[in-house]
């Protein structure tokens, strides 16, 4: 005799651990590879640019006169190769943000719930092909929901 809530439990574990791992493979491309959904690498801005000291978790950079920026004559790109740091992360809150943020609202549905102030830079022209699955992911979740 067939036990529906039995089987009901053991589609939702799959469903969930194909989801766990295609949110892996999602963190990874972004913050170690740090490649957008078509496999570019992530690059950032070389104009000179003064940036404020709250924004660098480490001394880099010529001081300004108030000690509160730093200066980079090769922009954004220089700041973060001086502190050593991966793509989209700087102090880390925005991949703590994503990698704690997905939540299940439904018998088969997830989401992914970040802070806004972080989801604002998911959202910018800049970022917005780096935050979507890309196929491969999309294509790696299907194949896993599709095992017996």
């Amino acid at each position: 005799m067939l036990d529906i809530d039995k089987e009901i439990k053991e589609i939702e574990l799959k469903f969930a651990e194909a989801v766990f791992d295609t949110h892996v493979l999602y963190q990874e491309r972004i913050f170690e590879e740090g490649e957008d959904i078509k496999g570019n690498k992530s690059t950032y801005s070389s104009e000179p640019a003064w940036i404020s000291r709250q924004n660098i978790p480490r001394e880099a950079g010529k001081k300004s006169k108030s000690g509160k920026s730093r200066y980079f004559e090769g922009g954004y790109a220089e700041m973060k190769k001086a502190v050593g740091r991966r793509p989209f992360v700087l102090f880390g809150v925005l991949q703590n943000a994503i990698a704690t943020g997905l939540r299940q609202v439904g018998l088969l549905k997830w989401e992914l719930s970040i802070p806004e102030d972080k989801y604002l830079t998911t959202q910018n022209e800049r970022n917005k092909n780096f935050f979507k699955l890309s196929q491969e992911e999309k294509n790696y979740l299907i194949k896993r929901l599709n095992e017996n």
